[in-house]
């Protein structure tokens, strides 16, 4: 960002760079609060979930003055932690994959 911001010779300083800042701090605060009190209260197997929405929801906002393929894809952190979430996968089991093609 600091390479970008200089060859486009604009400041960090000014009205963009504590704006992106803030936009990415917001859902990462919330995943490190929930972070700790879901913990404390044993639902560990939430926490996954829980940090691919918040982690998407932080690209989405703080990418949002980006180029377009940056919110797109803090919306598809968001699908993934909310599939992930509404998923009745049991504990430990992980989504099949497609088998791989030989063409590879």
């Amino acid at each position: 960002m600091v390479r970008k911001a200089r060859a486009a010779s604009v400041s960090l300083a000014g009205r963009a760079g504590p704006q992106v800042h803030d936009d990415i701090l917001s859902p990462l605060l919330a995943g490190a609060v929930l972070t700790a009190v879901m913990g404390s209260s044993g639902l560990i197997r939430l926490l996954p979930g829980m940090w691919l929405l918040l982690f998407g929801t932080a690209v989405a906002c703080g990418g949002a003055f980006s180029v377009r393929i940056v919110p797109v894809m803090g919306l598809c952190f968001m699908t993934l932690g909310t599939t992930r979430r509404c998923s009745d996968l049991p504990r430990g089991r992980r989504l099949p994959l497609p088998p791989a093609s030989a063409d590879c």
